[in-house]
């Protein structure tokens, strides 16, 4: 099942895109545990305080939850802004997944 943990962070003040691309760099150069598949960062096409993380990851669990890694990276931006922590699911047969 591949599914993927999406982070999204509106950050308070002045934008802290770099603070929060130095939190990913640092996650997505971890070794420990179960790293996820790819790790992506975007930044909101005209809302600069706008932030998001993709966690790609690929396993055999009927009903994913947050990762250790996600948990974390929440943990450690959650002081710059906003954060909401969603896990999606992808649908390959053409029908809704169930809920999380």
């Amino acid at each position: 099942m591949k599914w993927v943990e999406i982070i999204k962070v509106r950050t308070v003040g002045e934008p802290e895109s770099l603070l929060v691309a130095e939190i990913f760099n640092d996650f997505s150069a971890m070794d420990k545990g179960r790293p996820p598949a790819e790790m992506k960062l975007y930044h909101h096409a005209t809302v600069e305080s706008d932030l998001c993380i993709h966690l790609y990851w690929e396993s055999e669990t009927i009903s994913p939850r947050k990762s250790p890694v996600g948990l974390r990276i929440v943990e450690s931006i959650g002081a710059l802004g906003v954060a909401n922590h969603s896990i999606w699911v992808e649908d390959v047969t053409g029908k809704t997944a169930p809920a999380v």
